[in-house]
């Protein structure tokens, strides 16, 4: 079932809706269907409660990148980088 992990992860979110890690998952789900717009305010929550999760920013990036904010998706793809290989 293909919405099984939707489920799951709203299950998670009505459980725990200040979850950075549900939020991270749900705005990964709908980012891989390509449900950009519905992707961007769980991701941006995520970062706002974990702004040092590499994998909520480079999400992040990809929803600015794959709407057409390049300026933004670069900003978001350089503190995951910061994240990933502190200087």
């Amino acid at each position: 079932d293909v919405t099984q992990p939707f489920r799951l992860v709203g299950m998670a979110l009505k459980l725990q809706p200040r979850s950075a890690q549900a939020l991270l998952l749900s705005g990964m789900a709908r980012l891989q269907q390509k449900r950009y717009e519905q992707a961007e305010p769980f991701l941006k929550d995520a970062v706002r409660l974990n702004p040092r999760s590499e994998r909520a920013r480079f999400s992040l990036g990809q929803v600015y990148e794959k709407t057409g904010r390049k300026d933004l998706a670069l900003e978001e793809y350089r503190a995951a980088l910061e994240r990933l290989l502190p200087r």
